[in-house]
């Protein structure tokens, strides 16, 4: 495919005002999306990611960057259960327990873990973009795109080891390093 024929695909996403493709000598080295207005930014995010993968195109194999130190997730504990047609999500820790009724999806899960796990911590609560899972090899790995409130953005992630609830908090831990 060529990089025309991808702007192209990409530009025609519902959502997607216009594309801009950064190149390097090595090919394509970024991406700037405009949004329609009223658009669904995790939406969005997720079609263009499920577009760029079918056609291939993935991280280069070498990422450079610093990695900062993660809040100890262990402290604090995710608890996920079903409250008749409603998701019923606890945090606890410190003493405390703040719990959340909402709609059951993972989108819906994960802001509700965030919001309580500022909460304890008094901290403002990072907006919860996107959450993906994906699959590699026999590992399900837990992804999750956050905003924080100086508009700094961020991911975590952890692997699933059959207990969602922890994984969704390990992985906002992550990404509030």
């Amino acid at each position: 495919m060529t990089i025309a024929g991808l702007r192209q695909r990409l530009e025609n996403l519902e959502g997607v005002a216009s594309i801009q493709l950064e190149l390097a000598d090595t090919g394509l080295s970024g991406i700037r999306v405009t949004l329609s207005e009223g658009a669904d930014e995790a939406m969005v995010l997720e079609r263009i990611r499920a577009m760029l993968v079918t056609y291939g195109l993935r991280a280069p194999d070498q990422v450079t960057g610093t990695r900062a130190e993660a809040d100890d997730p262990s402290d604090l504990v995710a608890v996920l259960s079903q409250e008749g047609d409603r998701l019923r999500v606890e945090v606890r820790g410190q003493g405390e327990t703040v719990s959340a009724i909402v709609d059951p999806s993972p989108l819906n899960a994960a802001r509700a873990v965030a919001a309580a796990r500022a909460q304890l911590r008094g901290q403002p609560a990072p907006e919860v973009m996107w959450i993906g899972l994906d699959q590699i090899g026999s590992f399900s790995v837990l992804t999750i795109l956050t905003a924080q409130p100086d508009e700094n953005v961020s991911v975590g992630s952890a692997v699933v080891e059959g207990d969602w609830a922890q994984a969704l908090n390990r992985a906002l831990a992550a990404a509030s390093a």
